[in-house]
């Protein structure tokens, strides 16, 4: 059975979701993941449309599949054009949904969830500063300290200095 033609069993967009999901789930290529996910995205716009979905509850699924893409591809030197050729999205309208939604620019995001990925790893491991910034995802390590001080007011090597001392 084809997603157009499981939309025509289904009762609800919750259901076209989940069979996505368990298309993903099974053991079928990621080309047709892929074919079947562009489906259900074409699905959700005709839902839209005609008022079946409201636009934000579309949105959240869009922003969703965003954020976990961020998160698999983190490491990468990403950008909203790539992102949005990925998951195909028109850039203009994932720019004005991720400003609208998130509040913050693409990039401020993508570092913002490469600097928990770098919170952690200074706790957790010896790694010297400048290891832990690529590791975590940062293009320089001048980006990280920079974005580090921005978003915690402290150096990279300060706040790790800290945490050590409060540990002993």
């Amino acid at each position: 059975v084809g997603v157009s033609q499981y939309m025509d069993v289904c009762d609800s967009y919750e259901t076209m979701s989940n069979y996505v999901i368990d298309l993903r789930n099974e053991h079928v290529s990621l080309q047709q993941q892929y074919r079947a996910g562009y489906e259900l995205d074409d699905i959700y716009d005709k839902a839209i449309a005609i008022g079946m979905i409201p636009r934000e509850d579309a949105e959240g699924q869009m922003m969703t599949r965003i954020t976990r893409f961020i998160q698999d591809h983190h490491r990468e030197n990403l950008t909203l054009s790539q992102v949005s050729k990925a998951l195909g999205y028109d850039y203009h309208y994932l720019s004005r949904c991720f400003n609208g939604i998130f509040n913050m620019r693409f990039s401020d995001f993508v570092n913002s969830y490469r600097l928990e990925t770098a919170l952690a790893l200074l706790e957790d491991s010896k790694e010297p500063v400048a290891t832990v910034a690529l590791e975590s995802g940062f293009q320089s390590v001048r980006t990280f300290n920079d974005f580090f001080k921005l978003k915690l007011g402290v150096s990279p090597s300060a706040y790790r200095k800290a945490l050590r001392g409060s540990c002993h």
